[in-house]
């Protein structure tokens, strides 16, 4: 029995070490990215209270559905997978 737990624990271990080495991190060349895109919206509730925050969409009186757009400008850092984006999304 005892023989029987260590051949689990060596092949469990085995298995961990074979796995930290199948782990590899992408290295982005670096550089600048940018996107324009437009969406689509359709309201899915009618009520009369949303509790939504101030500045966005009163679904009570704006029951069309209606077009929007969305950009983006970011920076990707050289031999990284790590990089920073700003984004605005809005529908008109």
């Amino acid at each position: 029995m005892r023989k029987l737990i260590y051949i689990f624990i060596l092949s469990f271990l085995a298995c961990i070490a074979q796995a930290n080495q199948a782990v590899t991190v992408p290295e982005l060349e670096g550089g600048f990215t940018a996107s324009v895109g437009t969406f689509y919206a359709k309201p899915s509730t009618n009520t009369q209270n949303p509790s939504f925050p101030s500045g966005t969409i009163d679904l009570n009186n704006n029951q069309d559905n209606q077009f929007g757009t969305q950009g983006s400008i970011g920076y990707i850092f050289d031999n990284s997978p790590n990089g920073v984006e700003i984004s605005n999304r809005s529908i008109h």
